[in-house]
């Protein structure tokens, strides 16, 4: 953002930064920590025409995802700004795309299939990874996934490794043992472009479109 602001600009380029954070925020059940910038010239942005906004964040439950940490850049964002007394606000008035770097560690990524929402993959991963066996949990070893499960045929818990990588836009789940894979059921809006496992974190890069 350009530094020429006069003293009457400063509060309103402050009123769209705090607009947009407030609206990151109401997306998100928890954030414990958020940094956001604007990028583009000045007058541009007051016009509500913004060239980009970066952010920066730390331990999100996004829709009951969980997510360590997370870079997002955007691109072009045209928003409508009220000035009404009772209720100054931010809207965003048309869809933008995001660019972002995000990194999941092992409790997340449980935490997140055993919550209501996402819990549906519990089953998805018996079906289609486990032969109809019952998950238990997962975790990240030597660059694979691994999944803890009950083989019940023989009373006895189980391990299977997958290997993981990018093909038609969301992540392919490949068992080396068999050379059977799966992709992962994906939002259409959402294009995985990377995905990296190291230590006990799943590192995720990803396109999407974001809609007012």
């Amino acid at each position: 953002m350009t530094n020429n602001d006069s003293s009457t600009k400063k509060p309103l380029l402050r009123f769209i930064e705090a607009g947009l954070k407030l609206w990151v925020k109401s997306q998100c059940k928890s954030i414990e920590k958020l940094d956001l910038k604007l990028e583009g010239a000045t007058l541009r942005i007051l016009r509500g025409e913004i060239d980009s906004v970066k952010i920066s964040a730390k331990k999100i439950n996004f829709r009951n995802i969980f997510i360590e940490e997370i870079d997002v850049v955007s691109g072009p964002i045209t928003i409508a700004l009220n000035f009404s007394i009772y209720n100054p606000s931010i809207l965003l008035k048309d869809s933008f795309i995001i660019n972002s770097k995000l990194s999941l560690q092992e409790i997340d990524l449980n935490n997140t299939i055993n919550s209501s929402e996402w819990n549906w993959m519990n089953n998805w991963f018996a079906e289609n990874l486990l032969d109809g066996n019952t998950y238990n949990n997962i975790f990240i070893k030597n660059g694979k996934l691994g999944i803890n499960y009950l083989n019940t045929e023989k009373n006895s818990s189980a391990i299977k490794y997958l290997s993981l990588e990018t093909a038609s836009r969301t992540i392919k789940l490949t068992d080396p043992t068999s050379a059977s894979n799966v992709l992962l059921p994906m939002d259409p809006a959402i294009c995985i472009e990377n995905i990296e496992l190291y230590n006990d974190s799943v590192f995720i890069q990803l396109s999407s479109v974001v809609h007012p």
